[in-house]
């Protein structure tokens, strides 16, 4: 029986990465209708789909025409259903899936402060890489991040390197990222020395590492949800006000953050 339910569960998952051209089965007794690159529309009946390459298209007179996918801007399929006819469109899968990538993406950062308050952050981020293939791509980033705004905090300027991957051959696809480097931040933040007394403190960047699962709609457009880690150290130094010496010491921080955001994909 957990035999039957793994080949049914692989069965599933296999369905699903399917083209949305390859094998598609076009109902018998429909209408379709061809827009071609150049402007030109044919009528008639798609017969089959041969691989992701050509549609197999009989014309209304007869004659079986053999028309390269890529010349294709969409293909709507009319058909009877009852009194009212039912449209489908098959739009051509054509996400550039090897070459140069540009990604830039914008969101918020939630979680604690290293006080222990709730607080939200600010990210932005954009990365450039190539992709290989649909399922391996590689690239470098560069952003602007504030962990704890209003607050004794520093502005965060992260580097880092970024291993990304689609996961289906469809114009709406998950996606998932992951990436690590250092993140370099100011000397010292705007708010130390807002009050009289106020200790001397210097900052001091670190690692940082990230994941992120998204989702791409159609070419340009992602949603995501991920983890953000980021290390940096705080070095402070407070003066006695009864004439003793100075209190020092180092406040070693790691946030630790949900980033929820929407991008721009090139």
């Amino acid at each position: 029986m957990k035999t039957i339910v793994q080949l049914l569960g692989m069965g599933v998952l296999l369905l699903g990465l399917l083209p949305p051209i390859s094998g598609q089965s076009f109902l018998q007794g429909c209408q379709d209708r061809i827009r071609m690159q150049d402007g030109s529309k044919l009528i008639g009946q798609i017969r089959y789909a041969e691989g992701n390459d050509t549609l197999i298209f009989t014309t209304a007179s007869g004659m079986e025409l053999h028309i390269p996918a890529d010349q294709v801007v969409r293909v709507v399929q009319k058909c009877g259903n009852g009194r009212s006819p039912v449209w489908h469109t098959f739009r051509q899968y054509n996400f550039r899936e090897h070459g140069w990538y540009h990604h830039t993406r914008i969101g918020t950062l939630i979680g604690e402060q290293y006080y222990g308050w709730a607080t939200a952050g600010l990210q932005l981020q954009h990365s450039t890489g190539w992709m290989f293939s649909r399922f391996l791509g590689l690239g470098l980033g560069s952003g602007l991040e504030y962990f704890t705004p209003g607050a004794d905090d520093v502005t965060d300027y992260p580097v880092f390197g970024e291993m990304r991957s689609y996961l289906l051959a469809k114009h709406f696809s998950p996606y998932i990222t992951l990436g690590g480097g250092w993140a370099f931040v100011n000397k010292e933040s705007r708010t130390s020395k807002r009050f009289e007394g106020s200790p001397d403190e210097s900052w001091r960047g670190g690692w940082l590492a990230q994941a992120e699962v998204g989702y791409r709609f159609g070419q340009h457009f992602t949603i995501h949800a991920g983890i953000r880690f980021q290390e940096k150290r705080r070095n402070w130094q407070s003066t006695s006000w009864w004439g003793g010496n100075p209190a020092t010491g180092t406040d070693r921080i790691l946030h630790k953050r949900l980033s929820l955001g929407l991008g721009v994909l090139f």
